[in-house]
This record gives C-alpha cells, structure tokens and sequence, in this order.
C-alpha cells in the first residue's frame, strides 16, 4: 500500500506496463469472443445451438468499452506532458499514425482481395469511396471495409480531440467542454444526429473516463490496487448478469456508465500494481497483451475463413458450442500473434523509417513517462 501524496513512479524509455499489456490482450478477447458467438448463428437457426447459450456470447462487447477507456487513460498518461506543448505535437502524430496505420491498412487490403473471390459478398468492399473512407478513418453509415475499423474511427476522432489540447490547452478545454455539455445533451434532453456507425458520445464518454483514471494515476492517489481490481471485475459481472437476463443494453448510458467506470476501476487497479512492481505478468499473457492490435484486426478475416470450414465439414453438431469457441479463439489468437510478430511489428518499423527520414520533427526524442 502506497501513501496517496505520492507521486507516480515515473517510467524509463521502452519500459511497459505489462498488467496494462495482459488486460488489452484480455479485452481482444472478449471481442473475439462475441464474434465466435456470431460464428454460431447458422447452428442457432438449425437447432444445434441452444440460442441463450449463443447469448452469452454477446458479453465479449464490453471488450470495446474497455479497449476505450484504455485508449483514453493511456494517451494521457503518455502525453499529459505535451498538453500545450504545440512543439510536441508532430511527435504525437507520428506516434499515433505509426501505431494506428500499417497494420489497419494491410488488413483492409486483405479484406478487399477475400471479399473479391467470395461468392456472398455484395462487392460494396471493392467501391473505390468505401475503401479510400476507410484507408482515411472516415465515419460511413455502413462501416468501414474491416468490420472492427468503426471503433478505429472513434479513436481517430479521440486522437484529434486531445492533438487539439496539445497545440493549445485553452482551445482544447473549451472543445472539450462542448463536448461534454453534447453528450449531456444526447442522453438528458434528444439525441444528436451523428455520422458514426454507433453511438459516438457513449464511446467518447469512455474515453474521457480513462483520462480522468490516468489524472489520478499522475497525482499519486494510488491506494488499495487489489482492492479495485476486485470491485471492477465485479462490475463486469454485474454487467454481463444484467446484460445476459434483463436485456441490459450496453449501448445505453447505463451500460456506457456500468462498464466504463467497471473498466476505469479496473486500469486503476491493475496500474497501481503495475507501477509499484507487485507482480510478474506471465509470458504468454505479455505474449497476447503484445499482439492485441493485429489480434483484434485479423480475427475477423480468420472467422469468416473458419466458419466456411466448420460449414463444409458439418461439424457444428459434433464440436458444440464450446468446442466452436475453443477452435475460434484458438485460431484467432494464433493468428494474431503470427501477424504482429511477421508484419505488423517490421510494417511499423519501416513506416517509422519512412517518415522519420523525410520528417524528422515527427519522432524526435523526449522523456518518456509512460507506456507507449
């Protein structure tokens, strides 16, 4: 146990929060979990599955709530130094863009080829708008090429938000508050016509969450970690019991508010552990944690590739339900793990070098204070 005053140990050039890492893995699993659920749905309509066993598959959405959250208490934890700082701010874009870009754009290309050659698609991914919308993290009624890219365009529009802040605090305190003042607005009065695919001020509000978890951090008020992690998994819980019997509505302010504060609460924990060294995180879960981006872009593409197999074969009736979720997380993490290491990682890299060597301002050094 910590003493509240003090400050958060600061952390040395390419050191990771790997408590943070394993939980990112964790939640692109619960992603692929409700997408193996999906998976299930030609076996519900036969009979083979029982559909309220398919339903808890749809649990594993909360998996985006928390990648957001995280998103938001990881951008400021890491750059809360820039914030007015206009000098860092081509640093912050080159950061993001290096991050953000190589991986999402080669999967999308695949997408475009598969989708080519498959006899059910509607030939809507090979419009030349859709993927040059997509290429650019442009909201589309629709979605973007690869299914999961419409979370990639809330963070996207995260990213500019807080650039803003970067170049000016004042600009970026007003923007946000409006910002909040819409979403109050959205959810007390009427709703506000927006061009994302799902609700943009529920997933923003998450994002603001895990700044605020990420200010506390900062300050110090780092208390009873073990304490926390128990009380945010038990709002997950929570969550799923109501999700599961009540018809509990993630996409409501109630399930944005149940599993955004489940999910600050958590991070909290989880970084306070982190940060005072109280664990060792096991490899294959810093494995996992180190291949979430490329785990949550390509498990869709290897979804759809093992559906078409377990269709051909007829085997839904004899693998079930579990079995199905046991092939298809398996298949999907293996897979995700093979491309961060085989081309995403060397693919950022060279976009790093490309960049770096024709403009240098986008990655010159500074004092890293958190993960990256």
């Amino acid at each position: 146990m910590t003493n509240a005053t003090t400050k958060a140990p600061v952390m040395r050039a390419g050191e990771r929060l790997w408590g943070i890492e394993a939980c990112r893995g964790f939640a692109a699993l619960l992603v692929v979990f409700v997408h193996s659920g999906m998976l299930n749905e030609q076996a519900v309509q036969s009979g083979e599955l029982d559909f309220q066993i398919n339903k808890m598959f749809q649990v594993g959405r909360t998996g985006v709530d928390f990648f957001f959250v995280l998103s938001g208490f990881i951008i400021y934890y890491v750059h809360k130094v820039d914030i007015g700082r206009p000098d860092r701010f081509f640093r912050y874009v080159g950061r993001r863009l290096t991050r953000l870009v190589p991986a999402y754009w080669i999967i999308t290309g695949l997408f475009v080829v598969l989708t080519y050659f498959s006899p059910t698609a509607d030939g809507r991914e090979q419009e030349l708008s859709v993927i040059v919308r997509s290429l650019l993290f442009i909201p589309q009624p629709d979605g973007p090429v690869v299914s999961v890219g419409w979370s990639l365009e809330h963070e996207m529009f995260f990213y500019i938000m807080f650039g803003i802040m970067i170049l000016s605090r004042r600009i970026g305190i007003i923007l946000w508050t409006i910002w909040l003042g819409a979403v109050a607005w959205r959810y007390l009065v009427e709703p506000i016509p927006h061009p994302f695919r799902y609700d943009w001020f529920g997933f923003q509000l998450e994002f603001f969450i895990g700044m605020i978890v990420a200010e506390i951090i900062l300050r110090g008020w780092i208390k009873y970690s073990i304490i926390a992690i128990v009380i945010g998994v038990g709002g997950f819980i929570f969550g799923f019991y109501m999700d599961i019997s009540h018809e509990y509505a993630t996409n409501s302010l109630l399930g944005k508010v149940t599993f955004g504060l489940a999910s600050g609460v958590l991070i909290y924990g989880v970084a306070g552990m982190d940060l005072y060294r109280r664990w060792t995180v096991p490899y294959v879960f810093r494995l996992v944690g180190d291949s979430t981006y490329s785990l949550y872009l390509i498990h869709g593409m290897i979804l759809i590739i093992l559906g078409e197999i377990l269709q051909r074969l007829y085997i839904y009736g004899i693998i079930h339900e579990a079995g199905t979720m046991i092939v298809a997380i398996g298949a999907a993490v293996t897979g995700g793990v093979i491309f961060a290491q085989v081309v995403e990682k060397p693919a950022i890299g060279f976009m790093r070098h490309m960049l770096q060597s024709r403009i240098p301002a986008l990655f010159k050094r500074k004092r890293v204070t958190g993960p990256t």
